[in-house]
């Protein structure tokens, strides 16, 4: 009679403790935190926007130390229902020009921490029944049991810092967090050497407390540097020694013991709001209970589960992130194009400190186009986030490679061998002696230019030479566009002339060399190919020698900066300034022609790649000349051989007349020679005396 009074005492203090868990949790479901609110949004103003749903007991707004928003607040119903009714309808929705965000109020920071307040709740339960019954355990046992009731209570309100600054002390990281509550413990990490790692943690007596002080803390600069503050998480889960993973396995194993009794009011953490009556059901919980805390004993290495992200669409990646956004403050800014799924930070496996990059997974593929559409708009602590799909991991290995791979070359010197005619090649046959030797002369002019590093190859802009002297601007306007391609565009075409040298309509001499520039460097490079030592276009004693001009970009600079300022000082042309042709590097000179197209003119010089600067070994300008001189005069006898053979083709082809044999003359032939015969002896008659001599 006795043991059923006692355990019938026992089944009414464990109804007690879950009524006041229940009242706990039930006081907790009434409350809401709204995020992303507006800095302008009042008490007065939320609490009006959320009346409707039901009666609200508390409105509480957020702020920082200077008593300025941080955009979010909390709201507690009286009734769970209007709490819930507030969440569905006002999730997402617009007030006061933004989207806010409703949630409820976390209960606990971690799994974890609901398995030990079970295991409290079944040892004191253990306790009580063990006083009443009159039933002595081992004195050790009742130790071990107190130990860990006191530890897993402080370990509740246990945070970690990260981000500390190295010159902090534990007495300012006490006094910054003494605020919000009582501490018991504040410690920081260091290294082997004594150096911080900056990372510490606060061990607050109340878990509340822990909470506030994440909500206040979390992101704010701490001397100087934004600290990220957090609910502390057991060792095991960081991996840390050997012999502390021991000491944990070795406590787990010991609470198993303790708690193989079949008196229990331990509830399954997935259903906290059941009410089980009967003792049945008790005891399976225990059980649940006791499986569940052996397989935290023995922890198993998860396996990793390859996601889909990219293939879905559904994530982004973020550049420019500021460096003291935390994932929480993140997932709120993109909350506002829909429901994300995560917001996570890249930071540094060391140093734990943001890297400025982060990625963010929608649940729908809309929200997270829209965020990719939303351009310059999207800023966050007053700087533009950089918005980007995406990759797979072999993608961004296959960029890093090419990076790698491609040599920068921001003054295109790859482009000065384009159209070389090199002594001996199929290109240099025809060329003349006075040619050769003027296109050896800028070659050599060439390198002594752009020696300085001001100095770079235009990709657009080209250099004419041996132009006739009869031709105009016009003329060579007219030339260019018709074999820069169909879509060219000359923006110049400018002929040198001798200002001091002026003919009677006020033109100066021709120097015999112009400009011309296109917009776009796929027809710069068709015209030049073409027009290049073309023997067709002027002259085969005398053809076009086409280049990509070298100009200087200070001068250029300089130029354009006038231009602006002449712009703006003029009315007209201030709605409608001339932009400039900003060329992307990637597109510029990347077109690379193939065998076909080299082999369809055989006057067709050097063709330019990109990466490849350096002409062949063998182009040498002193030897160029020597051997170009010796190719001619080969070429010259050619001609001659078949000059020959020519003339004596001809001779074979002629019908020879045969010896001996005269021909006949015509009655006129006759006429006409006996004419001449007779002026020819008048005029030796006459006599040869000077006129003085008569």
């Amino acid at each position: 009679g006795k043991r059923k009074i006692k355990k019938t005492v026992s089944v009414l203090k464990i109804g007690k403790k879950k009524t006041k868990r229940l009242q706990l949790k039930s006081a907790l479901k009434k409350c809401l935190i709204i995020k992303n609110l507006s800095y302008k949004a009042t008490e007065k103003d939320l609490e009006e926007y959320l009346h409707t749903f039901g009666k609200i007991c508390k409105v509480e707004l957020l702020k920082k130390r200077d008593g300025s928003s941080t955009g979010r607040g909390v709201v507690e119903f009286t009734k769970s229902k209007a709490a819930a009714a507030a969440l569905d309808s006002s999730n997402g929705k617009e007030f006061m020009g933004r989207k806010i965000v409703i949630d409820w109020i976390p209960l606990e920071p971690s799994k974890k921490i609901k398995l030990e307040n079970k295991s409290e709740d079944s040892l004191a339960v253990k306790e009580e029944k063990q006083k009443e019954e009159g039933t002595e355990e081992d004195g050790t046992v009742k130790r071990k049991t107190k130990e860990n009731k006191k530890i897993k209570g402080l370990k509740k309100g246990r945070l970690i810092v990260r981000n500390l600054p190295f010159r902090i002390t534990e007495a300012e990281l006490k006094e910054h967090f003494k605020k919000f509550g009582e501490i018991t413990e504040v410690s920081l990490l260091r290294r082997a050497d004594g150096k911080l790692v900056g990372c510490g943690f606060v061990q607050f007596v109340n878990k509340n407390c822990a909470a506030k002080a994440i909500l206040e803390c979390s992101g704010k600069p701490l001397l100087g540097r934004p600290v990220v503050v957090d609910w502390a998480v057991p060792v095991s889960t960081f991996k840390a020694a050997e012999t502390e993973i021991k000491e944990e396995e070795e406590e787990a194993a010991e609470e198993v013991k303790v708690k193989e009794e079949p008196l229990s009011d331990d509830e399954p953490s997935d259903n906290e709001d059941g009410d089980p009556d009967d003792d049945d059901g008790d005891s399976d919980e225990a059980e649940s209970d006791d499986s569940e805390e052996k397989n935290e004993a023995q922890p198993e290495k998860p396996k990793k589960v390859m996601s889909d992200d990219v293939s879905e669409g559904r994530t982004v990646f973020i550049k420019n992130v500021p460096f003291s956004v935390t994932n929480e403050e993140l997932k709120t800014c993109m909350e506002q194009f829909g429901v994300v799924i995560y917001a996570l930070v890249c930071t540094d496996p060391v140093t734990e400190h943001s890297r400025g990059t982060a990625f963010v997974k929608f649940q729908k593929k809309e929200s997270a186009e829209e965020c990719l559409a939303s351009g310059t708009e999207l800023q966050l602590h007053g700087q533009t986030l950089d918005t980007h799909r995406a990759l797979n991991r072999q993608d961004v290995q296959r960029r890093t490679e090419d990076k790698q791979k491609a040599k920068k070359d921001s003054r295109n010197l790859y482009l000065v061998k384009e159209g070389v005619v090199v002594a001996g090649s199929r290109a240099a046959s025809g060329v003349s002696m006075t040619d050769m030797a003027k296109r050896l002369q800028l070659e050599q002019s060439k390198s002594q230019l752009l020696r300085n590093l001001n100095m770079y190859v235009s990709p657009i802009r080209l250099v004419v030479y041996n132009v006739p002297p009869t031709w105009t601007d016009d003329k060579l306007r007219k030339l260019f566009q018709k074999h820069g391609g169909a879509n060219a565009v000359v923006k110049e075409a400018r002929l040198m002339r001798d200002i001091k040298n002026v003919d009677a309509e006020g033109i100066g001499k021709s120097k015999e060399f112009g400009f011309v520039s296109f917009t776009r460097h796929e027809n710069a490079l068709q015209a030049l190919r073409y027009l290049n030592n073309n023997p067709d276009i002027f002259t085969p004693a005398k053809r076009p020698i086409v280049a990509f001009s070298i100009e200087n970009r200070t001068i250029l600079n300089l130029k354009q900066k006038r231009l602006e300022r002449s712009q703006a000082k003029n009315p007209l042309c201030s709605n409608k300034k001339q932009q400039s042709v900003k060329h992307d590097k990637k597109q510029e000179a990347q077109v690379a022609v193939g065998e076909s197209d080299t082999d369809k003119h055989h006057f067709v010089g050097v063709t330019s790649r990109p990466g490849n600067v350096k002409l062949r070994n063998k182009f040498k300008l002193q030897t160029q000349a020597k051997i170009h001189g010796q190719m001619v005069h080969k070429d010259k006898l050619k001609n001659r051989t078949k000059i020959k053979k020519q003339i004596a083709k001809e001779k074979i082809k002629q019908p020879q007349m045969k010896k001996g044999v005269k021909r006949k003359l015509d009655k006129e032939d006759g006429n006409f020679n006996a004419l001449v015969n007779k002026y020819k002896q008048q005029l030796t008659s006459m006599s040869t005396s000077k006129w003085y001599e008569k």
